[in-house]
């Protein structure tokens, strides 16, 4: 599950906002930063590949357009995110292969407006999730390659608006565990665990996930003992299970259990 949410803000800028001052957009490029435009308004940036200045960054705090940036691949990223958490009309950050440490994450929770974070392969610390979590306007996580624990999980209960959550590539660490933590936050519609080590003890608690709409299993432990378990969740919507074949029993036990379920399964020839 790719989200590449910085691509989903050029739906947030109005058709009629003017275009930002051309002297600042060619400061801001110089800068090494690449502006990604929507009908000729600047609605995000890509940083990363080499150093940046803080300075650099803190131009695109005047850019107001702009709502969403994604950094790959940059070093000094700590400071690069404290210029930019200055920005208020950030709505959605990318950091991806980026040596993002616990000052870095802190200076995530002074970005007021953040609604989508997507994180791959950085070192979380305990500190740093506190810091994320302090994010209470935060509706859509994804982390990849990321240690997940209890403790990690049990922070996510306070974003209270978190809607969609991505753990997809991640270690977890006792599963069951972090289910029960994950399980707590009502707000969550989405989740998506492709590539763990979830098994089929951890659907038994996902069952009780009253607001759960899709789950997302590909390439889990679960199978068709686990898979059964979620036939009490009546409000599912959607449940991909690719990977694993379920039998005719199971897919009819199923829908007879919820007609609305949409289920993708099977191993792609």
């Amino acid at each position: 599950m790719k989200f590449h949410l910085i691509c989903i803000v050029s739906a947030l800028v109005p058709i009629c906002a003017v275009a930002a001052d051309d002297d600042l957009q060619r400061q801001i490029k110089s800068a090494g930063i690449i502006l990604n435009y929507e009908k000729g308004i600047a609605v995000s940036a890509t940083i990363g590949l080499k150093k940046v200045s803080p300075t650099g960054v803190a131009l695109l705090k005047d850019l107001s357009t702009v709502k969403g940036v994604g950094f790959y691949e940059l070093a000094g990223i700590d400071k690069v995110i404290g210029s930019l958490s200055d920005n208020p009309n950030l709505e959605t950050l990318s950091i991806s292969d980026c040596p993002l440490t616990d000052n870095g994450f802190c200076s995530l929770k002074n970005c007021k407006k953040l609604e989508l974070l997507y994180i791959n392969r950085a070192k979380i610390s305990p500190k740093a999730i506190s810091h994320i979590a302090a994010n209470s306007s935060l509706t859509v996580l994804e982390l990849s390659g990321i240690t997940v624990t209890a403790a990690f999980a049990d922070e996510l209960g306070k974003m209270p608006k978190l809607k969609l959550l991505g753990l997809d590539n991640c270690t977890i660490i006792d599963d069951q565990a972090v289910m029960k933590n994950i399980s707590k936050v009502a707000s969550i519609t989405f989740l998506s665990l492709k590539n763990t080590t979830c098994d089929d003890e951890c659907m038994t608690i996902a069952a009780q996930m009253k607001n759960l709409r899709a789950i997302i299993l590909d390439g889990t432990l679960v199978s068709e003992d686990g898979v059964r378990k979620l036939r009490g969740a009546k409000q599912l919507e959607l449940l991909s299970i690719e990977g694993t074949d379920l039998s005719e029993s199971t897919l009819k036990s199923l829908r007879e259990a919820n007609p609305k379920l949409t289920i993708k399964h099977g191993v792609k020839k």
